[in-house]
């Protein structure tokens, strides 16, 4: 049995009734086991694939069992439990990074042909959703995680690049894409990257205030060794849009936002530098799309209701007025 196949729904159907607390927390477990999810990732290629194979491949990232795993875990594990110490806690904060990877490799299956990069990949599939189906607008801060050395940015890889964030399915599922347009994962089925251990996507169990509970704070406790021995020189740019006292003159070089600050480039705060690549998937997206792509498959289900709507008001009369 494999997690999306047919075996599967049936077991996740019947194991889902009448939960509490401590039946979630069982059924949590047993899904672990099926994913045959080890104590500690080793961020190995060879088990980065193993576990992926333990996916249907036809499960996508829009599906709703992604929402049904995330209440799950928020049943399973109230308020900040996730980040006490415990084995299915450990493999749980752990899992996020396996899904995001599985979510990658589904793009590249179907969606991306040879020549593609994943971004083109994914521009594909989006292109083909709702556009109120995911986000570009989210914060990627977080993911561009860089060195400074001798007053110079290092990125991590050596190679520049300012990461985007797609979000979709509620904010659940988590794209990190480079300037070079590839995924960036911690955990990888084609390649392993130190770019993609550093900024790389992981699903958010949480939404809103439950998503510092159930996907930040975690981190410190439970996340692998092998990427906080990769992360240990790399940070984020700080959160800090305008100086407010002399005190703050240190720290605002180090701003996201500051076009002269240790991030910035050609005049350009790093922020800036990401909203540039935002706007160039855009673009990508648009190409990619239907030419006919008018809010897509929303606008054709009112457009359809409204039909039905009218035959059922006006009958005949409503299709002579169309024929005419």
């Amino acid at each position: 049995m494999k997690i999306g196949d047919k075996d599967f729904w049936r077991f996740w159907k019947k194991s889902r009734r009448k939960l509490d607390k401590e039946k979630a927390r069982q059924v949590l477990s047993d899904l672990m086991h099926l994913a045959h999810m080890p104590d500690e990732l080793s961020g190995s290629l060879n088990e980065n694939q193993w576990l992926i194979s333990r996916f249907a491949d036809n499960l996508p990232p829009h599906h709703t069992f992604w929402r049904d795993l995330a209440q799950l875990v928020t049943q399973a594990f109230p308020k900040n439990s996730l980040s006490q110490m415990g084995k299915l806690e450990r493999q749980i904060h752990q899992f996020r990074y396996v899904i995001s990877s599985q979510q990658a490799q589904y793009i590249r299956k179907y969606y991306k042909k040879p020549g593609m990069t994943d971004t083109q990949a994914l521009a594909v599939y989006l292109g083909s959703r709702s556009r109120f189906s995911y986000s570009l607008n989210a914060s990627a801060r977080l993911h561009n995680k860089v060195a400074i050395a001798q007053g110079a940015v290092v990125y991590p890889g050596g190679q520049e690049s300012f990461n985007i964030k797609v979000l979709l399915n509620r904010s659940h599922t988590e794209f990190i894409l480079s300037s070079q347009g590839n995924f960036l994962n911690e955990l990888d089925a084609e390649e392993v990257t130190e770019a993609g251990i550093v900024n790389g996507a992981s699903f958010n169990y949480g939404r809103g205030r439950q998503h510092w509970a159930l996907d930040v704070k975690p981190v410190a406790l439970h996340d692998p060794a092998f990427r906080k021995k990769w992360t240990t020189k790399y940070r984020s740019p700080k959160y800090i849009k305008k100086q407010l006292t002399h005190k703050l003159v240190d720290e605002a070089e180090h701003s996201y936002f500051n076009q002269s600050g240790l991030y910035a480039k050609d005049g350009y705060s790093y922020f800036e530098w990401v909203q540039r690549e935002g706007q160039n998937f855009k673009r990508q997206i648009k190409a990619f799309s239907p030419s006919d792509n008018f809010l897509h498959s929303r606008y054709r289900r009112i457009k359809y209701s409204f039909k039905k709507i009218c035959r059922s008001f006006y009958g005949k009369k409503f299709k002579q007025k169309k024929k005419q």
